[in-house]
């Protein structure tokens, strides 16, 4: 699987943030048709989009493949697919962490018509100092080609994930009022010709009678529903949401992030 190249949520939106605690060392291996990645800091071109996914989800984490200087370690030691425990714990030590989320997942796609469908187990050790909490995810999720289920469903794990990590800290609020009403976000937004689509797509729902357009930084992009309108009654806007999402005859998946009073974020991927 290539790696996802993707933005990091911006501090303007205030995400949860691991303030509190060590940042969280990724050592997550994949096994695909019978072949394992092993992690390992001189290929982390492999896996290094599972930093970025718990990144953007708001979890601080160490990427070997950006540090200037990371520590020489023993293929022999630490070279296992998938890594020990024992042993992960320890080389997260070597990064300065006591924080490591260590383990395995398994993809299983095989096509169904003219689409591919994906099976994702994950089989995981988040490991906090001294205590080790096992993880087990099993998630599905089918799209036109290989490449864009597993980029749906890694995003899915690091969604799930991210939680139980960030009860380490106080959690704060997902979407802050930094609009008048309930607004859409996007994030990662693919390209300009998303954009279009997405508008296109809203517009369809009836009762949106226009959107507009509120940018918040680069790759995330906040739209507000019927910006005449000075109010929106929280009924309205879920009824809008589901409409929306309940349109699927163009080539963009969509999935939900996150959700407050504020507004709701999606994960936008293009196909």
């Amino acid at each position: 699987m290539k790696p996802i190249k993707t933005a990091l949520l911006l501090a303007a939106l205030s995400f949860p943030e691991v303030a509190a605690a060590s940042p969280i060392l990724i050592t997550i291996c994949e096994t695909d048709q019978g072949q394992t990645t092993a992690w390992w800091p001189s290929q982390v071109e492999t896996a290094d989009y599972w930093p970025e996914l718990f990144a953007r989800q708001g979890v601080e984490v160490i990427s070997p493949a950006v540090l200037s200087s990371a520590p020489r370690l023993s293929p022999t030691v630490y070279g296992q697919k998938p890594m020990s425990d024992k042993n992960a714990k320890t080389m997260a030590s070597l990064f300065g962490t006591t924080d490591v989320l260590n383990g395995t997942v398994t993809w299983d796609c095989t096509p169904v018509d003219t689409r591919i469908s994906c099976r994702a187990t994950a089989t995981l050790s988040l490991i906090t100092g001294s205590t080790t909490t096992p993880l087990s995810i099993h998630l599905q999720a089918s799209a036109p080609d290989k490449t864009t289920a597993q980029k749906y469903l890694a995003s899915a794990i690091a969604s799930q994930i991210a939680l139980p990590i960030q009860v380490r800290t106080t959690p704060q609020d997902a979407i802050p009022p930094i609009f008048s009403k309930p607004v859409v976000i996007f994030d990662p937004l693919p390209d300009a010709d998303t954009l279009v689509a997405l508008r296109k797509r809203l517009k369809r729902v009836q009762g949106i009678q226009d959107v507009a357009e509120r940018y918040v930084a680069n790759a995330m992009l906040a739209i507000e529903l019927n910006p005449a309108e000075p109010a929106m009654s929280k009924a309205d806007f879920d009824s809008y949401i589901q409409a929306f999402l309940a349109i699927t005859d163009d080539n963009l998946m969509i999935r939900e992030t996150k959700r407050s009073d504020n507004g709701i974020i999606f994960e936008v991927l293009k196909y």
